[in-house]
């Protein structure tokens, strides 16, 4: 080895020796940079040195970066206003202001004890609370006061507890902000906000893969899977309801094995929208649904439980399968109510927008327009009100495609304010108003 370079960038994508082989170009990025190696500029060589003796030499290294001053960026959440809370491969969670330079830190407002990467947040809005947890199954949760004379953002923390063994997937706060859900790989637990282990429930991982706040109920929490939804009381984690997704005739809507890639929640409508990948051999096959949970609770308040008539359900959305010649053998001694979803409130109406979408992103606040990645890395947005009427999106602008360093979804959000953040490496990348204006793409339905 005669030269070594050592720079934390985005990858190399393309390098190459000038014609003379005294300068090396390489491209990372967006960028290219020009190397001189003093190594490549050679005398000629005494008689009495060979060239062995010469590609002896230690090899010079240089490093465009320190590697120890890079910390990179593992997780998000927006916080209210123009606050943003980042948290760091090293365990620290910041706090940042998109409404300061380009989303500078504010500053940083406490660390994970064990130094791991913080891997997911939680924020509850109106009690300003935030829980964050980290590869080393540590979960926080602490109540973010509102800057006093100095500037400065206070935090009390209210819960602290390590899960053994178990990798978290998930945390949640519900709306009040005195409920903790943690879902790990093999367990779900509700804590309260006092540290009580309130319930815990040993679930396969295929039985529920999210947990959301209902949109149209801030007393329940929703666990879905590409199987079905269950119902469950924030208070006690009592499971009220599990209703199974049909697609007329066959309980196997999916496909086998499916998995919930990305859901976006759309609270003006109380709409649930599901990206659900099933993998094939040798490919994959991406659906959308649109589960509107007002009409389904509508629905479900009609049905009377089984532990009220004591016999099986024969009414409500029951009585709508039976019409549609659905099977009903599914009941389950554990549970209060079940069924199967009617084909109407699972609808397909986004399904022609699978070719088009790479990533959800989330949804616009107050709006019922879902903002989205598509094949060719545009952020875009489309207002699932109106697709069925009119199947079209409108793009805004394009992510650089160096941006993207593995095969994992970017780590982007979307504010109130409409700003788009996203992280890359050790930077949060604020996009101000992207949404601003686009061009409209219509989809063929042929």
């Amino acid at each position: 080895m005669l030269y070594k370079i050592v720079a934390f960038d985005d990858p190399i994508r393309s390098l190459i020796f000038t014609s003379n082989s005294l300068r090396l170009l390489d491209i990372r990025g967006s960028t290219c940079n020009v190397w001189e190696p003093s190594v490549l500029v050679r005398s000629e060589q005494n008689d009495d040195e060979s060239a062995s003796d010469a590609l002896g030499r230690n090899p010079v290294i240089v490093e465009s970066e320190d590697a120890e001053e890079i910390i990179f960026l593992t997780a998000m959440v927006p916080g209210n206003g123009s606050s943003i809370f980042v948290g760091k491969e090293d365990g620290t969670v910041a706090i940042h202001d998109s409404a300061i330079g380009a989303g500078k830190q504010v500053q940083s407002l406490y660390r994970h004890t064990a130094g791991t990467a913080v891997s997911v947040f939680s924020w509850s809005e109106a009690p300003t609370t935030l829980a964050s947890a980290d590869l080393a199954s540590n979960v926080i949760v602490t109540k973010i006061a509102s800057a006093n004379s100095d500037s400065k953002v206070s935090c009390t923390e209210l819960l602290d507890v390590r899960l053994d063994n178990q990798a978290i997937r998930a945390v949640l706060l519900n709306r009040a902000g005195d409920r903790l859900l943690v879902s790990s790989s093999i367990c779900v637990y509700l804590y309260s906000l006092t540290g009580e282990v309130i319930k815990s429930q040993t679930y396969d991982n295929s039985v529920v893969q999210a947990w959301l706040n209902d949109p149209s109920d801030s007393a329940r929490v929703l666990g879905l899977s590409p199987s079905g939804l269950r119902i469950f009381d924030w208070q006690t984690f009592h499971e009220s309801r599990h209703i199974t997704f049909v697609n007329r005739a066959t309980t196997d809507i999916f496909g086998p094995k499916p998995v919930i890639k990305r859901m976006a929640v759309v609270p003006k409508s109380t709409k649930i929208l599901l990206r659900v990948v099933t993998s094939r051999p040798k490919s994959q096959i991406t659906s959308l649904r649109i589960l509107d949970v007002t009409q389904l609770s509508a629905a479900l308040s009609t049905v009377p439980r089984k532990a009220d008539c004591g016999i099986s359900v024969q009414t409500g959305i029951d009585s709508a399968i039976r019409r549609q010649g659905l099977p009903q053998n599914f009941t389950d001694a554990e549970e209060e109510i079940f069924g199967f979803i009617p084909p109407q409130y699972l609808r397909e109406d986004l399904e022609p927008l699978t070719e088009h979408l790479e990533q959800i992103i989330a949804t616009i606040p107050n709006s019922s327009e879902v903002v989205f990645l598509n094949k060719n890395l545009w952020v875009c947005t489309v207002d699932i009100d109106k697709f069925s009427t009119d199947p079209s999106y409108t793009r805004h602008f394009f992510i650089p495609h160096e941006w993207i360093t593995n095969n994992e979804e970017m780590i982007i959000q979307v504010t109130a304010q409409k700003d788009i953040l996203l992280l890359k490496r050790d930077k949060l990348i604020i996009f101000k108003r992207g949404l601003r204006n686009g061009e409209k793409v219509a989809i063929d339905l042929d």
